[in-house]
């Protein structure tokens, strides 16, 4: 099975900056896609599996901050097919307000790609 058949929630493409705080240092990447249940972020250089990691990213139609955690759930270590090399996170614990925020965000990007 492709990791793609075994995602449980659906992800949509979008590219926003992510500020990645892995407890030490903070860096910056893009995602690549995102779902309700987690994202993608691209790296040549991804965290080792398992690693709990905590993101900040800004949604497109949406002032406010999201600051979700998550932990490492797989690896692409090289470009394949059109999807960069990266890695998946499943987000955990989010805030009921953080959760509904990324939920309505991504209802109204899906309608906008789907309009497209």
């Amino acid at each position: 099975m492709t990791d793609k058949e075994l995602r449980v929630l659906p992800r949509i493409p979008i590219k926003i900056v992510v500020e990645i705080n892995d407890g030490k240092i903070k860096t910056m990447t893009f995602c690549d896609n995102l779902g309700t249940g987690g994202i993608f972020l691209e790296s040549v250089n991804p965290p080792s599996m398992g690693s709990k990691l905590e993101l900040t990213f800004t949604l497109p139609n949406n002032k406010k901050k999201l600051k979700l955690k998550g932990v490492v759930t797989w690896i692409q270590r090289e470009s394949k097919a059109g999807s960069p090399a990266g890695y998946g996170i499943k987000f955990q614990d989010a805030t009921e307000s953080d959760a509904k925020e990324l939920e309505k965000t991504l209802k109204y990007l899906t309608k906008l790609t789907e309009g497209a």
